[in-house]
């Protein structure tokens, strides 16, 4: 099987496991934007390679392959800072909710004195 074949067959799949989640509602809206658009250009790069080899000689990469790690690791580090936002928000609500359940014991205790 011929590197494009098996580029374009996993890109397809990607593609459409994305859509399978979606559908199930294993991920949000918002996440799923990110995800189906980056499974889309890489299908679109797998069916057009002549594509991602002018884009990474017009950004002067040697090979394509750089420009994909590029993109990638920058994918990731996006990523990574979504979740550390999301993740500081939950932490906020966290603390949030655990001081107002205290108060509400403190005035239950208080009115069954």
């Amino acid at each position: 099987m011929s590197t494009y074949v098996l580029g374009l067959v996993a890109s397809i799949g990607i593609f459409l496991f994305t859509f399978e989640i979606l559908r199930r509602g294993l991920i949000r809206e918002r996440f799923a934007v990110v995800w189906i658009s980056t499974s889309g250009l890489m299908l679109f790069f797998a069916a057009y390679n002549d594509a991602l080899v002018w884009i990474s000689r017009k950004l002067s990469f040697e090979t394509p392959s750089n420009l994909l790690f590029f993109f990638s690791i920058m994918l990731l580090i996006a990523v990574s800072l979504q979740y550390s936002f999301e993740l500081g928000k939950l932490e906020q609500q966290n603390r949030k909710m655990a001081i107002e359940i205290a108060i509400i014991k403190n005035e239950i205790k208080k009115k069954s004195e």
